[in-house]
């Protein structure tokens, strides 16, 4: 129901008289894009309804269903059983199951004569396109499907089934169009930077371990028997002291903090010296630097700090650590706002155990004797391969794979031709490079939104303290300090929650959720922080504000002109004095004052939002505000406005009036409302999905992070009854697409004539599709090109 929401809500809001542009164009830009420039302002929309959404008559029948929509369905089969939409829209689509016992329906349109439709097939295919309405004019229309009692004379019986509608509708775009042409995209801050220490745009490194066992020349020769494994082997010298700085120098061995930081501000000077100091000791004996991040989110500081010094930026992924979605926003947000190349580094040890099919295990406790690792050991295979896949089609530079020129391997027993066998990991990590070779042109991420956060964010592996590390007191003593986390805090863990379910919750060991996790709203998300310049800010459509951000003059007129050139500013009242005013027209703004806030009410929408929450309220009143979320209480009362929306020159600005907005279900709204505007596909399903712009169209990736259980020392459970029985829609249609292209499986996927693929992804595992638009083809949601 949270994306049902979400259309009417866009539909009945965006009404207000608004101002369209194209944004940020280069004359020759403009100049290509005035056939379809109108066409842009709109855009193609799908409403799906549920089965339960329908009117039914008769005697009809519901329960589960593994492979229909939402998992559930109903049936019928005496004559006259019926049930009813109604909608508003131009067209409509109805999934349900076909199969050798089920028979005939009439759908009737309106007034109008009724159509046989067919649910017999030779085998059951459920979530299946069934009757695709003609065009219809704009307006409210009634559509009824009726049993028969009647089928194929081969059908073993009458059914009849009802799954799903999709309603299509044109309508104004509520947000200016966001820039999405290839060529423009990958010349920007979006595109791609070569490292010098690979000198490719994208780069497998299997870092080397001098073991008696694995030597180099044993690995490389074995590598190329298999096709290659790697692009490179140690290309990324060990650099002790920028490799997991910032977890060595909280925890380990770079000492900490040398006194107690007073403050915020003081703790991320004290760590930018040290950064600092750092650099200069790794200059004396490498040429070439790059930073490596582990539990802390700071990817950022490096990449601002390093400047021209710093080649490369990486973070850690797998290992103990949380959020691997929110390590890849963070690491390529830093990346593109500071024009780096970047990187991940998946380590599989997980706990106090690594992965090693060695005979003899290679990591062993240095006291006790015990071995750190087995073949059941660490991470899974799963995880291993959902995060690999997840770092090229993020856009990732480079992929280091920790310890994977030891647990690549079977063993030490070699073959005929004196060749280490693969291991199940490495097996993998061929599959990998195969297909990161065969299919070269991953497209550019599409990441619309940026998060913009306070520079002093702070934010690593305690959730419960801010620049959380060891300290030397007055008396020389190395204790625990960090700060207490504020309403900002707390905003951006919520925030981060809502775009990332879990992953910033406190967690027991669990891969479905602590390392990755399902995208409701996908992967259109970078992180900033808040020194971003106007000339990165400029392509993304959408900025959203998080944390206690220190506003000033300067900083309030680079996002007033960023709104006014026609970008959206997703704002919190708490930022909007004194600098953002101007953003306002005749603005009046009340003192802070909390309210118990029961439900709230939504534009557009007959399903209240519930809330359950004390906030604090700073209400912005000004000229052409728009509501779109109302607080009500018990009673039903209006408390005033949630959320409002006002045109600012070629812009918009949405305000969150809950200071510090910090409510998921509110974030859920918001989120849900931006996504219909930008989300080249709808997808629907609980599963997580990434976009990437090609040259000739668009690459889906999808990652289905549920149904793989695994504890640090014992083997992986896969539950197969979660498999994610995925359907991607395009509301535009089918004649769109020249081919679309499952590459995992490499074959080819039907598109339906409403414009939907259904693709099942097992648990753990990932599924990758290609579209190739149809040259001078019908236009895309997006606009021509899209």
């Amino acid at each position: 129901m949270r994306i049902i929401v979400a259309v009417f809500f866009v539909s009945l809001v965006f009404s207000c008289q608004k101002p369209h542009v194209s944004r940020r164009t280069s004359p020759s830009e403009m100049d290509r894009r005035q056939s379809d420039g109108e066409r842009a302002q709109t855009r193609r929309s799908a409403l799906i309804l549920n089965d339960d959404a329908f009117h039914y008559e008769g005697a009809w029948q519901a329960g589960p269903e593994a492979n229909a929509y939402k998992k559930d369905n109903r049936w019928a089969r005496r004559s006259g059983d019926l049930y009813t939409i109604r909608f508003e829209g131009d067209q409509i689509a109805l999934y349900g199951a076909i199969a050798p016992h089920h028979g005939h329906a009439l759908v009737t349109l309106d007034d109008g004569s009724p159509t046989r439709i067919n649910f017999h097939g030779g085998e059951r295919l459920d979530n299946t396109l069934v009757y695709l309405s003609p065009k219809l004019t704009m307006g409210s229309h009634t559509l009824t499907v009726q049993a028969t009692g009647t089928g194929e004379p081969q059908s073993l019986d009458t059914w009849i089934t009802a799954d799903r509608a999709v309603i299509f509708r044109d309508q104004d775009r509520e947000l200016p169009p966001p820039e999405h042409s290839y060529p423009i995209l990958n010349n920007s801050v979006l595109g791609y930077r070569i490292p010098r220490l690979t000198g490719k745009e994208w780069n497998i490194e299997l870092p080397l371990y001098g073991d008696s066992v694995y030597t180099e020349p044993l690995i490389k020769q074995s590598a190329a028997h298999y096709g290659g494994l790697a692009d490179s082997f140690d290309a990324l010298a060990w650099i002790p002291q920028t490799f997991e700085w910032d977890y060595n120098y909280h925890h380990g061995r770079q000492g900490g903090y040398p006194r107690l930081p007073t403050d915020r501000k003081d703790a991320w000077q004290l760590i930018q010296d040290h950064f600092l100091k750092m650099l200069d000791e790794a200059q004396d004996s490498h040429a070439i630097l790059h930073s490596l991040t582990g539990h802390y989110f700071y990817s950022h500081y490096a990449a601002r700090w390093g400047k021209d010094r710093l080649d490369l930026i990486q973070s850690e992924i797998g290992e103990n650590i949380r959020s691997t979605n929110a390590r890849v926003a963070f690491t390529r947000g830093a990346a593109r706002q500071y024009g780096k190349p970047w990187g991940l580094q998946f380590s599989p040890w997980y706990g106090p155990s690594i992965l090693d099919y060695s005979t003899q295990p290679i990591w062993i406790h240095e006291t006790t004797g015990e071995p750190y690792s087995g073949p059941t050991h660490g991470h899974s295979v799963e995880l291993a391969k959902r995060s690999y896949f997840l770092t090229y089609m993020a856009g990732a530079n480079v992929a280091t794979m920790e310890a994977a020129s030891i647990n690549w391997f079977h063993g030490e027993t070699l073959d005929a031709q004196g060749n280490l066998f693969l291991s199940p990991l490495g097996k993998v990590g061929q599959f990998l490079y195969d297909y990161t070779h065969r299919f070269p042109d991953r497209g550019i991420p599409y990441t619309p939104v940026a998060i913009v956060i306070s520079e002093y964010h702070g934010l690593g592996m305690d959730l419960q303290k801010i620049f959380h590390g060891m300290g030397t007191d007055a008396t020389g003593k190395k204790i625990p300090t960090g700060f207490e986390p504020g309403p900002g805090d707390h905003m951006i863990r919520e925030l981060f929650n809502t775009v990332w379910p879990q992953s910033f919750a406190e967690s027991a060991w669990d891969e479905s959720k602590y390392f990755m996790t399902q995208t409701p709203f996908g992967e259109l998300f970078d992180v900033l922080t808040e020194d971003v310049t106007a000339d990165v800010l400029k392509h993304y459509p959408v900025v959203v504000l998080a944390g206690d951000l220190e506003m000033d003059a300067e900083r309030a007129e680079r996002l007033k002109k960023y709104v006014f050139e026609g970008g959206t500013l997703v704002l919190n009242s708490a930022y909007v004095q004194p600098h953002l005013s101007g953003l306002f027209s005749d603005v009046n703004i009340q003192s802070s004052h909390p309210v118990e806030v029961n439900h709230a009410e939504v534009a557009g929408s007959l399903k209240p939002v519930a809330i359950q929450e004390t906030m604090d309220l700073i209400q912005v009143e000004a000229e052409g505000l728009v509501p779109l979320i109302t607080g009500k209480n018990s009673a039903g009362e209006s408390l005033g406005q949630l959320a409002t929306l006002h045109v600012f020159g070629a812009g918009r600005v949405i305000t969150t009036m809950p200071q510090f907005l910090r409510n998921r279900n509110l974030w859920n709204v918001l989120l849900s409302r931006i996504q219909q505007e930008l989300q080249p596909f709808r997808v629907d399903e609980d599963i997580q999905q990434l976009f990437n712009r090609t040259s000739d169209g668009w690459i889906v990736t999808l990652i289905n992070n549920n149904g793989v259980t695994k504890a640090p020392l014992t083997a992986a459970v896969i539950d197969p009854t979660q498999i994610q029985n995925v359907s991607i829609l395009d509301p535009s249609g089918p004649g769109r697409w020249s081919s679309v292209r499952e590459e995992m499986e490499d074959r080819e996927v039907a598109i339906d004539s409403a414009g939907q693929i259904t693709l099942a992804v097992p648990s753990g595992d990932v599924r990758i599709l290609r579209f190739r638009e149809v040259k001078n083809g019908p236009v895309g949601r997006l606009g021509q090109g899209s």
